[in-house]
């Protein structure tokens, strides 16, 4: 069967371009849930057995609503960094890349933590807190890290999955002190 007369996609996710050529239904309810949670707490998880549609919700029931919301989804799958790229810049490339595609501005601010090249524990929260996103009229917009399959990360790369989850617990922790006009403009979440 052509999948263009076919309203399922089948077994492979769908992506948020595929919105107006598939139908994606019956997860409304999901989506409102999620969406409340995301919006509502700077770090969040979704988890489900592996083909249970969890990256097809995000990004063509999530995503498009994050989207007219002022958020700035960017979906990353840690497994598919090069071998001599670290986790952190892995994800700035991939947010770099999402704004380009999506006309956000990444602006530089002043905020961050000095650290040497040994301690690196703060890249992500100096590229995050040190920079503030656009869109296209200016108004800022929040980004939703999301970390698809962070399994693979966890199992593949062992050595290096601690350092990122220190760099993620950095980001989200409150134990640094910051100036008061300075706030969280990131969200993660984690899909498991």
């Amino acid at each position: 069967m052509n999948l263009i007369t076919n309203p399922w996609k089948g077994l492979a996710s769908y992506e948020e371009q595929d919105v107006d050529k598939f139908e994606f239904c019956g997860r409304t309810q999901a989506i409102g849930k999620y969406y409340s949670l995301i919006t509502n707490n700077l770090i969040s998880t979704l988890y489900g057995k592996t083909g249970c549609g969890k990256t097809s919700l995000l990004q063509v029931g999530l995503f498009p609503l994050l989207r007219r919301e002022a958020y700035f989804p960017i979906m990353c799958r840690m497994s598919l960094k090069k071998k001599d790229e670290t986790f952190s810049s892995y994800l700035q490339t991939r947010v770099q890349e999402e704004a380009d595609k999506n006309a956000i501005r990444i602006e530089a601010s002043n905020i961050g933590i000095e650290q040497t090249e040994k301690d690196n524990q703060y890249d992500l929260w100096n590229y995050f807190y040190g920079h503030e996103f656009r869109n296209e009229a200016g108004h800022i917009v929040f980004p939703i890290i999301v970390f698809d399959q962070f399994e693979e990360v966890l199992i593949n790369n062992r050595d290096e999955s601690v350092l990122l989850l220190k760099q993620i617990n950095n980001l989200i922790g409150d134990d640094l002190l910051l100036p008061e006009d300075c706030y969280a403009n990131f969200r993660v979440t984690i899909a498991l």
